[in-house]
């Protein structure tokens, strides 16, 4: 449930970011532009100590975001089971969505 939230929240960002040039000036500004921005659109404060780090892919520039695994460095059954399932997140490379 909170990663659907958590990806609401992120299509809803971006989303404007593509509509509203500004807004996406403000996200590409540093961490501390891109927090203030993100709480104004989504209407509630993050965490303090939370980074923000907004990058936009080029024509010739993709990023890969590798997700946070927990502190024990493994994963639960859950997860276990979610990936030997094949049930994987949705991955951007370029103009290409994958998931």
């Amino acid at each position: 449930m909170r990663e659907q939230i958590t990806q609401t929240l992120e299509a809803q960002v971006i989303n404007r970011a593509l509509q509203d040039a500004s807004f996406k000036r403000q996200l590409l500004n540093g961490n501390l532009a891109a927090k203030k921005a993100i709480e104004k659109e989504i209407g509630y404060k993050l965490p303090q100590d939370l980074q923000i780090k907004v990058l936009q892919e080029t024509a010739t520039v993709s990023y890969l975001i590798l997700p946070m695994i927990a502190s024990s460095e493994e994963m639960s059954e859950q997860e276990l089971e979610s990936v030997a399932g094949g049930v994987l997140p949705p991955c951007n490379f370029g103009s290409i969505t994958i998931g």
